[in-house]
């Protein structure tokens, strides 16, 4: 199956999981058993749950300006910091 849990494995790239809690498409819990998946196969993972965005919704924030205070920004910033160090 095609599923993105399917081809965690070691060697990954380091993974930044975004998933709305509100989202009706995809089910939370397919984004937290591929990050359990990923970190048991030694993987960097950053997982950020949005309680308040649905499918899609958490990204939008990328395009909408003076967001600066914005616990998803604020997430891909730790982890771009962290793989820009590297």
């Amino acid at each position: 199956s095609v599923l993105p849990v399917n081809f965690a494995r070691a060697g990954a790239p380091p993974a930044l999981l975004v998933h709305g809690l509100r989202d009706a498409l995809v089910r939370p819990q397919n984004t937290r058993e591929l990050a359990r998946r990923l970190r048991a196969a030694g993987v960097p993972v950053v997982l950020h749950l949005a309680p308040a965005d649905g499918h899609g919704s958490a990204l939008e924030r990328w395009v909408r300006p003076r967001r600066r205070h914005d616990a998803l920004l604020a997430a891909v910033a730790r982890f771009a910091g962290a793989r820009g160090a590297a």
